[in-house]
């Protein structure tokens, strides 16, 4: 599989009034801003364009500013790298972390010395890398990678290869694959936790000590009752009662 592929682009175009009289070169010169760059409408590097259409005949003006906005679309040469596919490459740098490689003469492709060919060793003397049978991998040596990890920082894309023939198979590289096993064992690790504190509220608790001593404290703390005196006998409710007079005391007689 191929990483050059073929796509149509749809965009916007703002028109400058000096190339009113030859619209498709002003356009040409806007689509040449975006060649080897990443698009993320057509997912890869804009490489080269071919057939300029207007879509509209018609043109818009919006507010005060003097350009024509107009929709155009074309066909366009992308380079759009995938994890998984088998590419080629050119040796251009040599270290013991890593190596890199130069994809096409112009993209940069990366890797890591956990990523070299079993039994591959880096050799300082010689600057490259060397296996039991005396192959090498040195400066400019054409060598074929799969492709891990595409990365895209300000429109420029740099890649991260892989020369273990293990790793084609290997589906642990790609997040989304990474994603669902993640998922399924979160969810493992919560339905244990609800288990476990289902069994813990199913075991009875043990009665506390402290359940006697409240059971008898009412009685403790009730009031004695009062007995009303029999003297005092209220035949109307409403009338004040008189207050009591204590007795005195019968002087003694001469």
């Amino acid at each position: 599989m191929s990483p050059f592929v073929n796509a149509k682009l749809v965009m916007s175009c703002s028109l400058a009034p000096c190339h009113i009289h030859d619209a498709k070169k002003g356009l040409e010169e806007q689509l040449n801003l975006m060649l080897m760059k990443y698009c993320e409408p057509v997912e890869g590097v804009v490489l080269a364009f071919d057939g300029i259409k207007l879509l509209n005949p018609y043109g818009h003006i919006i507010n005060e500013t003097p350009y024509i906005h107009v929709k155009v679309a074309t066909e366009a040469l992308v380079f759009r790298p995938k994890a998984g596919m088998t590419l080629s490459a050119n040796v251009n740098k040599v270290g013991s972390s890593h190596i890199g490689l130069l994809l096409a003469g112009v993209f940069n492709v990366s890797i890591a010395a956990a990523d070299m060919p079993k039994g591959y060793a880096h050799s300082y003397s010689d600057d490259a890398w060397i296996n039991e049978d005396g192959a090498t991998i040195a400066l400019e040596s054409e060598v074929s990678f799969t492709v891990v990890r595409v990365h895209v920082a300000h429109g420029v894309i740099s890649i991260e290869g892989s020369m273990r023939g293990s790793k084609k198979k290997r589906k642990s590289i790609e997040p989304a694959a990474v994603a669902p096993v993640l998922v399924a064992e979160k969810k493992a690790k919560k339905s244990k936790k609800i288990k476990t504190e289902a069994v813990v509220e199913a075991e009875p608790q043990p009665k506390a000590k402290k359940s006697k001593k409240l059971a008898v404290q009412p009685e403790e703390d009730e009031l004695p009752k009062l007995k009303k005196p029999s003297k005092l006998k209220k035949e109307n409710p409403d009338a004040p009662v008189a207050p009591l007079k204590s007795k005195k005391s019968k002087k003694p007689t001469a």
